[in-house]
């Protein structure tokens, strides 16, 4: 990440209202999960992709949180700035003993990964048996658009995609939805009409572009954190994400 976006993407972090709604989700949906697995806090956590730190932040309420971030400038910006216990390191090579985590969390972070498999194969070695496993991805290569080249992104997934991947190295589902299921429309026709515009040498991705102000970014994250509670009545049909739980055997 250049170094003039760290500051800008950590401030996203805690302002914009996809990342505010995504983190109450995550939050409510773990904590739900946890309590039905019968995994009692706190716990040994890892965060795989700390980023700005927010999702760092919040795993503190489920016990010692390690990080993990590749991009050097972020994890300098972790580690200087926020103070985070956070190793600079890749996914596909952790350096942890086997087992050493109750809980490993990787938000946002496999799109950007070559060999996910190899990630995923990583993530079990380093969770204990009996341990749980949370993923979230991007969901359906049709929704491909500048957003995803801005971020470097190499795929989106599928639910069943996903899984399969997961299954392949020796976790077992316990979980799987889509979300960001209700605003899927009018951010699809947003993902469209980006088609029809010239590319252009420099992207912004999602978060630059569409900065909503007052009104509308409460509104926003409104409908979106809804989806916490939707999600424990029923798996979602679709949605712009994918979020999943495993559990290593």
């Amino acid at each position: 990440m250049e170094k003039n976006y760290v500051a800008r993407y950590a401030h996203h972090e805690r302002t914009h209202w996809w990342f505010r709604a995504r983190l109450q989700l995550l939050q409510f949906q773990i904590a739900r999960i946890l309590r039905k697995e019968g995994l009692k806090t706190p716990l040994r956590v890892l965060n795989i992709g700390a980023g700005g730190g927010a999702t760092s932040a919040m795993l503190e309420a489920f016990g010692a949180v390690k990080s993990v971030e590749y991009d050097a400038d972020l994890f300098i910006y972790c580690r200087d700035t926020l103070g985070l216990d956070v190793d600079q390191a890749s996914v596909t090579e952790l350096p942890y003993a086997d087992g050493a985590f109750d809980l490993v969390c990787v938000f946002d972070v496999l799109e950007h990964v070559e060999d996910d498999v190899k990630a995923l194969s990583e993530m079990h070695r380093v969770t204990r048996a009996g341990g749980m496993l949370f993923v979230t991805v991007p969901a359906f290569q049709a929704l491909w658009s500048s957003h995803d080249r801005a971020n470097n992104h190499l795929r989106r997934y599928t639910a069943p995609m996903l899984n399969a991947r997961a299954r392949s190295v020796g976790l077992r589902l316990r979980l799987s939805s889509y979300f960001n299921f209700l605003l899927f429309p009018p951010i699809v026709l947003a993902r469209l009409a980006d088609r029809l515009r010239p590319a252009k040498a420099v992207e912004p991705g999602d978060f630059d572009r569409y900065q909503a102000g007052g009104f509308v970014n409460s509104l926003l994250f409104r409908i979106f954190r809804s989806e916490r509670r939707l999600m424990s009545l029923t798996r979602l049909p679709f949605g712009l994400s994918v979020f999943a739980a495993y559990r290593r055997p």
